[in-house]
């Protein structure tokens, strides 16, 4: 079974957080998140995809997330990770640090211009980009 961690800010509405697990748990996947307690990397690691669900929507994100993306893209190069605004999800093409000293707007997301759309189906570890799950 496919593994997805959710990475999402503490800062997220609780609505939008639950409509993307949502939608995740329909196509049948594994979700993995933080819900609490020490954090670690294991269950991000073992994930096979990474979904980033923002408070805002102006691609900013926390130093949490941030940290989170930079671990998944280190240790899972070739896996997809994809980032949730207004109803779609996009694939992170590139992440860089804001300069400003906030937390909360620790970095800013450059995203691909396609939005990746959820579909059923089969899903394949070793293409993530050609994978039903976020196909383009």
């Amino acid at each position: 079974m496919i593994k997805v961690y959710l990475g999402k800010s503490n800062y997220t509405d609780k609505e939008k957080v639950d409509k993307v697990r949502d939608e995740l748990l329909e196509r049948n996947v594994k979700v993995l998140e933080y819900i609490g307690g020490k954090y670690t990397d294991k269950d991000l690691l073992e994930s096979d995809y990474l979904v980033i669900v923002p408070d805002n929507e102006d691609k900013e994100i926390g130093r949490g997330l941030y940290a989170q993306i930079g671990t998944f893209r280190k240790e899972k190069p070739n896996n997809l990770i994809v980032y949730y605004q207004q109803g779609k999800y996009y694939p992170v093409d590139v992440v860089g640090t804001t300069g400003k000293n906030d937390w909360k707007r620790f970095a800013k997301v450059s995203l691909l211009n396609n939005p990746a759309h959820l579909e059923e189906g089969d899903f394949s570890k070793e293409l993530p980009n050609e994978s039903p799950l976020f196909s383009f």
